[in-house]
């Protein structure tokens, strides 16, 4: 059975995978209409980021607070800091992956990888915060202190 700190981790998890998704629509939609001669459906291919993104933040304690106090919730500001140097990793472990991988970026547009690595620094602690005011809400979730 779920406990109430799985379900939030769940939901925060989820909350970043939806962060991630959107950003990269936006990033890809708006190059497009910006005058970017690249299909969009190549970045379809780029799915397995949404894991990585998620390992990272996990590995970072974004879901689970401090090593010595697990429970313990991060301050706003350490966790912006921990997800912008999240997206941050993983948008440059992207284009670093294309690098080795086919020898070339030329078939991805770095503008987008790299506007999508910021939209989700941005956006993240925002869908982060939506969430948790989703649970407190319903009622969903909430920890007793």
């Amino acid at each position: 059975m779920f406990t109430a700190g799985r379900v939030r981790v769940l939901a925060l998890a989820l909350a970043d995978a939806v962060c991630l998704c959107v950003a990269w629509m936006l990033a890809v939609f708006g190059y497009r209409l910006l005058g970017g001669c690249y299909d969009a459906s190549i970045y379809l291919h780029f799915w397995p980021i949404i894991v990585v993104f998620g390992a990272v933040n996990a590995f970072m304690g974004l879901y689970h607070g401090y090593v010595l106090y697990p429970s313990a919730p991060l301050s706003p500001v350490e966790e912006f800091g921990r997800l912008f140097l999240s997206s941050l990793l993983v948008h440059v472990g992207v284009i670093a992956f294309l690098a080795l991988r086919y020898q070339t970026t030329d078939g991805y547009s770095r503008v987008v990888i790299s506007l999508s690595g910021f939209l989700v620094a941005l956006l993240a602690q925002s869908f982060r915060n939506w969430t948790r005011l989703a649970l407190a809400r319903l009622n969903v979730a909430q920890i007793p202190v």
